[in-house]
């Protein structure tokens, strides 16, 4: 009876297969990067068409930050759902 268990046991680890760690994929480096400052306001009185323009560049910046960390939450939901096995790949 005992010769037959390392057998037994043997044949079933080729089953269960290794346990290896995930490889983790780093995210595009674009996704990472900070997000623009606002745009820094001169030191004098402004008219009311650089007011819009300084608006407008702060509001583009935001904008584009806002659909970067967005993918950047994208690729994390997908490679870490991929790991996990919760969505079809």
């Amino acid at each position: 009876m005992l010769l037959v268990l390392p057998w037994v046991l043997g044949a079933c680890s080729d089953l269960i297969g290794s346990v290896e760690p995930p490889t983790l994929a780093s995210p595009p480096e674009a996704l990472t990067e900070p997000c623009a400052r606002p745009v820094p306001l001169p030191n004098r009185e402004i008219e009311q068409s650089e007011v819009e323009n300084l608006w407008i560049r702060d509001r583009a910046n935001l904008i584009e930050c806002g659909e970067y960390k967005k993918l950047l939450q994208e690729f994390f939901y997908d490679r870490d759902s991929r790991i996990s096995g919760e969505k079809n790949v």
